[in-house]
């Protein structure tokens, strides 16, 4: 695994604290979702989905269900509001359903690998995003027709997306935030990626990339890199993502889809222009070298073992 030095939030260096935080830092976290590109993105989302189940279906997809499986900090919510797009809905007659309109309050809470609600979603509905392992989402009641596939991401991006959307960019409403978050000001980096990496492990989430990794291939799942899905030739694998969901849509309208939901468009920076404090940070893959050295190196490596390895990403 690649090394880097220590390395802080501060623009010269130096982990900052809670009670280092200067005050334009804390305003901005405080403020992050009253910024106008928050509330532009936010607002285009709101109204793609209203719009979304008003067009005519010219293609209905021949899944009575989709579900769009995952785990946290892989795109989720990305992928959810492309789902969603009345594009899509075009193509495929699939109206879009968040699993927490069904399953109980325990979802939030319980770990990735204890999700096991049988629950029957309403048929001709993509089901986005569900965070389960691969034994969760079998135990999900199905229609005869159905197609699924899971999103997996480096977990070690995952440990450095997660670090900072906790501290940063989350809501303080989700589960468990403000505690996490406090006990992140106060620690240096390499200490705090420490501590996320050790509450990825307990929430279930390298367990749950595991599963999928081990699952028996089944032509009604596919499994797809969030690598390859906003790297250069994104356009080419939605293209075959849709076909397997059998989402009939024209390379034309999946090239204006993609720009629409661009992360250009949606943050209005440049992929790799750094902003802590925007659901959508950097989005670019490998930023875990930037901040692991020796210290999160030995105890990722300690929890996860072969994991690098087994999703099929470069150890060094």
């Amino acid at each position: 695994i690649h090394q880097s030095p220590e390395r802080g939030e501060g623009a010269t260096g130096g982990s900052v604290g809670r009670g280092e935080m200067d005050l334009g830092r804390r305003l901005r976290r405080r403020f992050r979702y009253a910024a106008p590109s928050e509330l532009r993105r936010r607002a285009l989302y709101v109204a793609r989905g209203f719009r979304a189940n008003s067009v005519a279906v010219v293609h209905r997809s021949s899944a009575d269900n989709l579900y769009h499986c995952c785990v946290q900090k892989t795109a989720s919510q990305w992928i959810r509001h492309i789902m969603e797009d009345r594009r899509v809905y075009k193509h495929s007659g699939l109206r879009q359903v968040h699993p927490s309109e069904f399953w109980p309050k325990e979802y939030r809470t319980a770990r990735l690998t204890e999700r096991h609600f049988e629950v029957m979603f309403p048929e001709r509905a993509t089901i986005s995003p569900l965070y389960v392992d691969f034994s969760s989402f079998s135990s999900i009641p199905k229609p005869n027709r159905y197609r699924a596939f899971f999103v997996t991401r480096d977990p070690r991006d995952i440990v450095i997306s997660s670090y900072f959307s906790i501290r940063y960019s989350h809501t303080a409403r989700a589960t468990d935030i403000d505690k996490h978050r406090n006990e992140l000001d106060q620690l240096p980096l390499s200490e705090g990626l420490v501590s996320t990496i050790k509450r990825l492990e307990a929430s279930g989430l390298f367990e749950a990339l595991r599963s999928w990794a081990n699952a028996q291939p089944r032509e009604e799942h596919l499994v797809v890199k969030y690598e390859d899905l906003t790297g250069p030739n994104s356009a080419e694998v939605f293209q075959t993502l849709f076909e397997h969901c059998d989402i009939q849509m024209p390379t034309r309208t999946l090239d204006d889809l993609l720009e629409a939901h661009s992360f250009e468009k949606m943050s209005g920076r440049q992929r790799g222009e750094e902003n802590q404090f925007r659901h959508l940070r950097k989005g670019v893959a490998g930023d875990w070298m930037n901040h692991f050295d020796d210290q999160v190196s030995q105890q990722f490596l300690t929890t996860t073992n072969d994991l690098v390895s087994l999703l099929g990403y470069d150890t060094v």
